[in-house]
C-alpha cells in the first residue's frame, strides 16, 4: 500500500506536518471507538516543558504506516506559554473508499488530555493511533483533527482535518 498525508489547505511535508491551528467553534464530543468492521484505538503520553517562547499552538503527524489490515500514526498537539489553551482533544475516524466516495467505517474516536494551567510552561499531548480494517486490498484512510480547549472545555483553536491515506 502507498501512503500519503494530505493536509487540506496546508502543505504536507514528508510524514511530518507542523502548522498553526486556526480559531474555531465548539466540536463534537462522541467517544465511541469501535465498529463492526474495525477498531480505532489509541494510547497517550502528556508532557510539560519549561521553554517559554511566544504563545502559540502547533501539531505534528509522524510515524504514519500502512499495513494490509491497519493504519498507524502518532499525533502530537502542543501549546507554548500563555496561549489560553488548558486541554487538548484529538479526534479520528477511519474511512474506506467504496469506488465513488469515502465512507466512515468506525465511529469518531475522541480523546482528551488532562487539564493543565495557562502559565509560562509549554505542554504537549501525544497519541499513538491505530485503525484496523479487513485485508481486502481496498483504499483506506484516517481523518484526524486536533482541538485546543480552554479551561471550560470550549474550543479556542482547531487544526484543519488531516487525512492519512493508504492506497
Amino acid at each position: 500500500m502507498k501512503i500519503r498525508i494530505a493536509a487540506v489547505g496546508a502543505a504536507a511535508a514528508a510524514l511530518a506536518v507542523v502548522t498553526t491551528a486556526l480559531p474555531a467553534s465548539a466540536a463534537e464530543s462522541r467517544s465511541s471507538i469501535t465498529s463492526p468492521r474495525g477498531q480505532l484505538g489509541t494510547s497517550a503520553v502528556a508532557a510539560p516543558s519549561n521553554v517559554a517562547p511566544a504563545a502559540s499552538v502547533s501539531f505534528s503527524i509522524t510515524n504514519a504506516q500502512c499495513f494490509s489490515n491497519a493504519i498507524t500514526f502518532t499525533a502530537k498537539t502542543q501549546e507554548n506559554g500563555r496561549s489560553g489553551v488548558q486541554q487538548f482533544k484529538q479526534t479520528a475516524v477511519e474511512q474506506r473508499f467504496n469506488g465513488l466516495n469515502w465512507v466512515n467505517i468506525t465511529a469518531k474516536a475522541v480523546v482528551k488530555s488532562a487539564k493543565f494551567p495557562n502559565d509560562f510552561r509549554n505542554f504537549s499531548f501525544t497519541r499513538d493511533w491505530s485503525a484496523t480494517h479487513a485485508a481486502d486490498g481496498a483504499s483506506y484512510r484516517v481523518v484526524w483533527q486536533g482541538f485546543y480547549l480552554n479551561g471550560f472545555g470550549a474550543t479556542l483553536f482547531k487544526t484543519k482535518p488531516i487525512k492519512i491515506n493508504c492506497f
